[in-house]
C-alpha cells in the first residue's frame, strides 16, 4: 500500500510539473499541435496544336504550422522564411477563436495542475497516517 501511494504521489508531481512546463514554454515543450503537408500548384493552359487543355507547370511545396498558446509559426518551402504570428497581432486573420481557445486551454491546464498537486498532497497525508499507525 505504501509503495502504491508513493507511486501515486510521484505521478501527480510529475503531471503537475509537465503541465506547468507545457504552459510556460515557447519551445518544443509548449507546442500543442502541428499541421504539416504538401501543396501542389498546377497551372493549366491550352495546347496550341490540339486546342486541348493541358498542364503547363506543376510545382510542389511543403508547409508546416506549429501552434503554441500565444502564437503560431508557419513555414512554406516556397517562401523559405518561417513566420511567427501572435494571435493578437493584426497579421493574424481570424485569430479571435485561437486566442479564446488558448485562454481556455491555459485555464484547463492550471486546473489540471492544481488537481495533480492536490492528489500528491492527499497521497502524502495518507502516507503520514500509515506511518502513525
Amino acid at each position: 500500500m505504501k509503495e502504491q501511494l508513493q507511486q501515486i504521489q510521484a505521478v501527480a508531481i510529475v503531471t503537475f510539473l509537465c503541465v506547468l512546463i507545457s504552459v510556460h514554454s515557447d519551445e518544443d515543450y509548449g507546442k500543442w499541435f502541428v499541421v504539416e503537408g504538401i501543396r501542389q500548384d498546377i497551372s493549366y493552359g491550352t495546347d496550341e496544336v490540339t486546342g486541348n487543355e493541358t498542364t503547363i507547370e506543376s510545382a510542389q511545396y511543403s508547409f508546416s504550422y506549429s501552434y503554441y498558446l500565444n502564437y503560431y509559426t508557419s513555414y512554406d518551402s516556397n517562401t523559405r522564411d518561417p513566420l511567427s504570428i501572435g494571435y493578437g497581432s493584426p497579421e493574424c486573420i481570424a485569430c479571435s477563436n485561437q486566442k479564446d481557445t488558448a485562454g481556455n486551454i491555459k485555464l484547463l491546464a492550471y486546473g489540471t495542475a492544481i488537481v495533480a498537486l492536490s492528489v500528491a498532497y492527499m497521497a502524502r497525508n495518507s502516507l503520514k497516517n500509515l506511518h502513525n499507525k
